[in-house]
């Protein structure tokens, strides 16, 4: 079984072995994640756009964590004031292993509306395997694991990531055991969902509530 949180966009706290948070957020002026509720021992931040980053800098101080990134997103942070020695870079195709037995691997994902690169990040642990997108436009996983989990934007072209159709046929070609919406509104959240149960029918689809606790049966 497996206990995760979802806070809003692209922003998900995994309880494995140790919580590990990804993406914390700010949209509207407002941080998805409030820090008196989240715990976190690991932070991932998959690209510099502060739908994603947002306040990984107060994450940092407040927990005293490590926080993983591509190099854009390292940089960024040791501006933003991130002490260097929580910050870990990360290139396509390195993995970092923690002292639990989490494996996380980071893969590039192209940017076409973005000067910066996102990195889509595949956690693996004893207890489930994680790949999340973050803000991809494109897929890039060339790992050989498939995960029990996907998180996959859905929110189309207008935001430069995949839409719905996109997210749904790469979510029947990945053959996750479960799928999560993110980076999109109710409507695309939707459709997503209805063009995945004729693409992938054996895949479960989360509708994703913000601040919606899940806990779910890995099958493997």
């Amino acid at each position: 079984m497996l206990t995760f949180t979802y806070y809003g966009h692209a922003a998900v706290e995994l309880h494995l072995q140790e919580r590990i948070l990804i993406d914390p957020g700010i949209i509207d002026g407002e941080s998805l994640v409030d820090l008196d509720v989240i715990n976190p021992a690991l932070l991932l931040v998959t690209n510099p756009h502060f739908n994603h980053l947002g306040n990984a800098v107060d994450v940092i101080k407040r927990f005293g964590v490590k926080a993983i990134g591509n190099p854009d997103v390292i940089s960024l942070l040791r501006e933003q004031g991130a002490p260097q020695e929580n910050l870990v870079s990360l290139e396509a195709g390195e993995s970092l292993a923690s002292e639990s037995g989490i494996t996380i691997t980071a893969f590039e994902n192209t940017q076409t509306t973005l000067t910066s690169r996102n990195t889509t990040f595949f956690i693996s642990s004893e207890k489930a395997r994680v790949l999340h997108l973050g803000r991809a436009n494109t897929y890039t996983y060339f790992g050989a694991d498939i995960p029990d989990i996907l998180c996959v934007p859905v929110a189309g072209e207008g935001k430069g990531v995949l839409d719905p159709q996109q997210a749904a046929t790469i979510t029947a070609a990945l053959r996750p055991d479960y799928a999560l919406p993110i980076c999109g509104d109710t409507t695309e959240a939707t459709q997503f969902l209805v063009t995945t149960s004729t693409l992938a029918p054996k895949v479960t689809t989360l509708f994703p509530a913000k601040g919606q606790t899940y806990t779910i049966v890995i099958r493997r």
